[in-house]
């Protein structure tokens, strides 16, 4: 059985609802929403999109104790973050990453 993706824009829409505070109570569901927002913001070009994503998985995989993939998704949101000059993002994720 096939599951249907949801719609980008409702998904960008939900990730950054959630993404303060779905990953502290149920991290496994926020990876599942991260990465599923990873693949729809490559789809639809969306680098802010994939790096709030990076950044929710980020913080995920850090509340599992599971550094290195924290470390990966936090400097993969880094750069994306730069590159767009979201500071407010961007220092938010240096403060994760720290």
């Amino acid at each position: 059985v096939a599951h249907a993706q949801p719609e980008p824009t409702s998904l960008f829409t939900q990730l950054r609802a959630v993404s303060h505070r779905l990953y502290l109570s149920n991290p496994d569901s926020a990876i599942a929403l991260g990465l599923l927002g990873i693949e729809a913001a490559e789809q639809a070009r969306q680098p802010a999109e994939e790096a709030l994503s990076c950044y929710l998985l980020s913080k995920a995989h850090w509340v599992k104790t599971n550094y290195r993939l924290s470390t990966e998704y936090g400097l993969r949101a880094l750069r994306i973050f730069e590159q767009q000059r979201d500071t407010l993002q961007w220092g938010s994720t240096l403060l994760a990453l720290g």
